[in-house]
This record gives C-alpha cells, structure tokens and sequence, in this order.
C-alpha cells in the first residue's frame, strides 16, 4: 500500500442533470438513461521512440466487482509485471491487500469504519509474497485520520505526528490537495465511471507515491466530472474524451502521447 500522505475521500453524491454523449463527429447529442455500465478494463499506449525494439508499449488496468457491484479486485500489468489488489468489504472495515511482482512485498490496508465512512487506516507491510518465502513484518505504517465536510468529501487528513493536509472542493469536483500540491481541472461531461476516473495513468502516475487506485475506490474520489487536466508546478497535462451515445468515454488521448480505451460490461 503506498504511503498516505495524500488521501481523498468519500465524495457528494454526483449532480443529477440530463446526460448528453459527444459523438465520433464531436457533436453533443442529448440521450436517455439506461443501466449503469461496469467499466472492466482501461489500456493504454504510449510511442517509445527510445526503444528501437519496439514501436509501442502497453499497460492495462483490469477490474472485478463483488455481487453489490463495488470493485472488489484490480490487476495493473505491463509486459511480465503486474501488481495486484484486492478489497474486502465488512461491517467495521474495508481490508485491502496489494502485492507486486517486482519486490515480492505485500501490503495490508485497514481502513476503520464509522457511520458507514472510513474514519481512520492503518497501513502493515510484509516481506514474503511467493510461496516458500519467509514472511516477516516490513513495517506497520503510520496511522491516518480523516476529516469530511457536511457533504461527505474528505477535507483534511492527520498523521499521527500531526501532519495535516488539506483538499478544496469545487462543484463536486477535487480541484487542489495540499498548498503546495497538485490542482486540477475538469470538463462539462458527466463522470460515469466514478473513481476509475483517475486509473488513467496522465494523472495517477504524477501522484501515484501519495496514493493508490485502491485508496481512490475506498476513499470514494468520485469527482462530478470527468478531469480534463491536472497542474503541478509549472507542468500542465491534457486529455480530450471521446464518448459513446449513452456518455460513456470509450477513448482518450493526452498531450503526451498517451492513448486510452475503455471497455465496459
């Protein structure tokens, strides 16, 4: 589990407005609603022109959902890495576990439960991912509490030396963590896809040592709408959506290169 040190959490619920795609031709159309759409899978390319072997490389985020159709279950993989994740949904905590195939480390991520909302977590890491390793205790984490505000969003976080870090809201939207951190920026489309949203690696790659894709599920980081850029420093990153006719993104590209597809069940 990475370190918490930036952490969002359980968002307002999404503004209810009349959903529109925009189409292949860039068009908006207006639509009717129809059953919630699961997304399963999120590949991306990038050219590599530094690596003459070959033209494209490739990554992938898989995901698996539980019978109350909560992401239970993530597989990152590029080439013959991968890292895996699981969350374990329980009355008094939700339990993550990651394990990657690099450092052969597993972590444990125990999130407290109050009200229905994770109130504090504490992060445990043990050496021993492969069968006949010696497991031992690499670290017990720092404990971290959170703070909401009225409408459920994560407004400040608290280490146990007494850190904080605060998050702005804006329209449903996360729109900067910390003073000096990253701020971000969001379109006009609906954000169907809740947390996965920020699975594309163009904006969870530049944070990805404060959190991980799992935090963001559990921690609910569902922004109203579907980010479109995120500034830190002096650095600014696009992306531009294509959409199908129910308003579901099934293609994005980004400014430096990066292609996305979205597959849905």
């Amino acid at each position: 589990m990475k370190h918490l040190y930036l952490l969002t959490a359980l968002a307002a619920s999404l503004f209810v407005f009349e959903p529109y795609a925009v189409s292949d031709d860039g068009h908006h159309h207006h639509h009717h609603s129809s059953a919630p759409k699961k997304l399963v899978e999120i590949s991306y390319t990038k050219e590599n022109p530094n690596e003459p072997s070959y033209e494209w490389e490739k990554w992938e985020y898989a995901f698996r959902y539980d019978n109350e159709e909560r992401v239970n279950e993530l597989m990152y993989s590029y080439g013959n890495y991968y890292e895996y994740s699981s969350i374990e949904y329980t009355s008094r905590a939700i339990i993550t576990g990651v394990g990657n195939a690099e450092d052969g480390e597993y972590h444990r991520g125990f999130y407290h439960l109050w009200n229905g909302r994770p109130l504090a977590c504490t992060n445990v890491s043990f050496d021993g991912l492969w069968p006949g390793d010696e497991v031992k205790l690499v670290s017990d984490g720092t404990p971290m509490h959170f703070v909401y505000n009225e409408q459920g969003q994560l407004i400040k976080t608290v280490a146990s030396d007494g850190k904080e870090v605060a998050y702005t809201w804006k329209d449903g939207n996360l729109v900067s963590i910390g003073d000096e951190g990253y701020t971000f920026e969001y379109g006009t489309e609906e954000n169907k896809i809740g947390p996965l949203a920020y699975a594309m690696p163009l904006f969870l790659r530049s944070i990805y040592s404060f959190v991980g894709l799992d935090e963001y599920i559990i921690l609910g980081i569902s922004p109203k709408n579907l980010p479109t850029a995120i500034i830190s420093g002096k650095e600014k990153k696009t992306i531009n959506y294509t959409f199908n006719k129910e308003g579901y993104p099934v293609k994005a590209v980004s400014d430096d290169g990066m292609e996305y597809s979205f597959f849905y069940k």
